[in-house]
Parts: structure tokens; C-alpha cells; sequence
């Protein structure tokens, strides 16, 4: 008897598991940047184990033109991780990662952004924009954006498991009162 039990528990438990897969957010990570150097070095090394997707822009202008068109579903997370200074900043190229911060809060809201600075760029970021993630250019850049975007996920999908026990609770109630109404009426 106890078996069973154990047995139902690890099919209930793997069933919930799948459930909350095919439910759980899926993650669009915008990388804005066009330094050859650190992009090689962090793709080398950026790895996520949930569902997401990595699109690369060269330049802000290229970011906005697409992101409009293909902006991801409210069920989905976009996190947008944007250089603060672009290595060719011409005319065609102008807007910085400050810019693209105040563009993104006006017209996408709920998604979340990231700016990638050189040591020397921190402070005047800081003074810049008060909410705001800084990623230090460097060999750990990768961790530190890894380790945001699954803080982010963490707290989504805690959402999703809510709502998801919350859905099979009042089911399992559901049929409990309706096997006992047929208890009942037996």
C-alpha cells in the first residue's frame, strides 16, 4: 500500500513537472552591442539552462527597427543587455545605452534591461539613471547576466507555480465534492 502511494506521488509529481514546463515564461535576451572582442568572449561562455532564445543587434537603431515588430508576448520575458557606448558612435549609430534605457521604459515596460560599461563608465551611468543593472565589461560579464536573467525567471515563475497549484487545489476540490455528491446520490 505504501508503494502505491509512492508510486502516484513520483507520476503526480513528474505530470506537475511537465505542466509547469509547457506553462513556465520563455526568456528573449536582446544583446545590443557591436565590440567584436567581448561578443566573441561571451558567447563562448553564456550559457542558460531554461527556455530562451539569444538575438544579437550591432546597433540600437537595428534594436528598435526589429524589436518593434517581433516584441515578444506578455506571457515571455525580454531582457535587454545593451553596450552604454558603441565603438563606431557616428551619426547613423547615435543613440548610447542610456538613450536606449529611457526609449525602453516609454515603450516597452516590461522588459528589463541591462548596460554593459567599462570601469570608467559606472559612475557617470550611477548618475545618470538610478534604476538600472551595470554589467562591468569583463571576463565575468557572462555570470553576472546569467545570474540577473535567472533572478528574473525565479521570480516569474514562481508566479506561474502559484497560479498553477492554485488551478490543481480547486480542481482537486472540484472532484472530491463531485465524487461525494455521487456518493451521495448512490
Amino acid at each position: 500500500m505504501r508503494f502505491s502511494s509512492i508510486l502516484i506521488n513520483i507520476k503526480t509529481h513528474t505530470l506537475y513537472k511537465k505542466l509547469l514546463n509547457t506553462i513556465s515564461p520563455h526568456v528573449f535576451v536582446y544583446l545590443v552591442s557591436n565590440d567584436t572582442f567581448f561578443l566573441a568572449s561571451f558567447l563562448k561562455k553564456f550559457k542558460l539552462d531554461i527556455p530562451h532564445t539569444l538575438i544579437q543587434y550591432k546597433s540600437a537603431e537595428a534594436f528598435f527597427e526589429e524589436t518593434f515588430i517581433q516584441k515578444p508576448n506578455k506571457k515571455n520575458i525580454s531582457v535587454i543587455i545593451s553596450e552604454y557606448t558603441f565603438e563606431d558612435n557616428n551619426e547613423f549609430n547615435s543613440l548610447n545605452g542610456l538613450d536606449m534605457f529611457e526609449i525602453i521604459q516609454h515603450t516597452l515596460p516590461e522588459s528589463f534591461v541591462a548596460i554593459l560599461a567599462k570601469k570608467n563608465e559606472v559612475e557617470e551611468i550611477k548618475n545618470s539613471a538610478e534604476h538600472i543593472e551595470i554589467v562591468v565589461k569583463n571576463s565575468n560579464a557572462h555570470i553576472r547576466i546569467q545570474n540577473i536573467i535567472y533572478s528574473i525567471y525565479n521570480v516569474q515563475n514562481i508566479d506561474v507555480q502559484r497560479n498553477l497549484n492554485i488551478f490543481l487545489g480547486k480542481t482537486f476540490l472540484v472532484i472530491i465534492v463531485l465524487l461525494l455528491t455521487l456518493c451521495i446520490l448512490l
